[in-house]
């Protein structure tokens, strides 16, 4: 996330980016630090599954059963932001 940090943008934050970063707190848990990411994405506008499915998406690049639509979801997101494994790496 703060790779990203820099290139975020949301006309729908109270806030402009730069008064939010870091977007994760130093020394806080995984956990934590997840809730964090989900909140941003969350008071951007997406929906919580929305924000939750970008963040731990679904095995779907070798999938044959998903459908057409769920994968260019997952395809698209995957070009946003990486999964969620650990934040500070």
């Amino acid at each position: 996330m703060t790779a990203r940090e820099t290139t975020l943008e949301s006309d729908e934050l109270p806030l402009p980016i730069k008064d939010l970063t870091p977007i994760i707190t130093e020394d806080m848990s995984d956990s934590a630090s997840f809730d964090e990411v989900v909140e941003l994405l969350v008071q951007s506008g997406r929906s919580l599954p929305h924000a939750v499915l970008m963040m731990i998406p679904e095995a779907w690049e070798r999938s044959t059963a998903m459908s057409a639509e769920r994968r260019d979801f997952y395809r698209y997101h995957a070009a946003l932001m990486e999964p969620w494994t650990d934040p500070r790496r």
